[in-house]
């Protein structure tokens, strides 16, 4: 008793012009008309979907494959189809190494037979811990939904766009848990040779030092506000992984040697060491 002129505008009309033409969907659609009709409950969609959103969540990419067909196809916007529970449980492997979490909200639902058709709102977020990035997203997803040799329903196929609501990277922590910040004042600072001959000596030994985790070598910056003190002609920040490595810093040879070199070179300098808060 269905009319099929209205399902398929019915379904139609929430895809985007440039998924209409995976015709498989239209092809799955017309095919389920010969299938005896059989109602999937509302209840057992919101469950699937909730398994789903679970399984996204479990850094595993065979929980995420279990909830596919065995024969399933999923069809991201702008990729290549992927076919089959091997190949989605390949496809969410990237999953694994990622804070990830995505809830589904139901906005229609389409029976044809023993096929469920299902337009979802998608909503979710990931957080990378190795680079720090994360966001957040809103798509629209269209899933038909089959039941398996054994009875359960399971995601047959499912197609969804790309709309990343925000992408933001998190701000990294310094390398090493002691800092060691060193301020100059030059003698002479408009004079180039003097300059250059300090940034050389310093360059030489921070260079090569053993024990600095990562370095910073600056000058004043453009910048005009009344906390600011820019009179410096120099900065150096240093980082190491504890107090003792930065003790062995001030003892290596390198360093006695940059004294050696460059102590009459300025009039003042100002020390700011500082460790990592708990």
């Amino acid at each position: 008793n269905f009319n099929l002129s209205k399902l398929q505008n019915n379904f139609l009309k929430h895809i985007p012009m440039n998924l209409r033409s995976k015709t498989f969907l239209i092809i799955a659609l017309l095919f389920s008309l010969a299938c005896s009709q059989k109602t999937t409950e509302h209840s057992e969609i919101e469950k699937l979907l909730n398994d789903y959103s679970v399984a996204l969540g479990s850094k595993s990419a065979k929980n995420v494959a279990e909830i596919f067909h065995e024969e399933a196809l999923l069809l991201p916007e702008d990729n290549n189809v992927v076919k089959g529970r091997a190949k989605i449980r390949e496809h969410f492997k990237g999953l694994e190494s990622i804070d990830f979490e995505e809830t589904f909200e139901i906005k229609e639902v389409l029976q044809a037979g023993d096929l469920t058709i299902v337009r979802t709102l998608n909503t979710g977020s990931w957080n990378n811990l190795d680079t720090t990035e994360s966001g957040s997203f809103s798509v629209k997803g269209q899933m038909i939904l089959k039941r398996d040799a054994s009875g359960n329903l399971r995601i047959f196929r499912y197609m969804y766009n790309s709309n990343p609501v925000a992408k933001v990277k998190k701000s990294q922590p310094v390398k090493g848990s002691f800092v060691h910040v060193v301020y100059f004042w030059l003698k002479e600072p408009s004079n180039n040779d003097i300059r250059q001959k300090f940034t050389t000596s310093l360059s030489n030994f921070i260079d090569n030092s053993a024990f600095i985790k990562s370095k910073h070598l600056g000058t004043p910056a453009d910048t005009n506000r009344a906390v600011i003190d820019n009179s410096y002609t120099y900065c150096l920040i240093v980082t190491f992984n504890s107090k003792k490595d930065q003790d062995k810093y001030q003892a290596e040879e390198g360093h006695l040697k940059f004294l050696e070199e460059s102590r009459n070179l300025w009039e003042k300098i100002l020390v700011y060491d500082s460790e990592l808060l708990e």
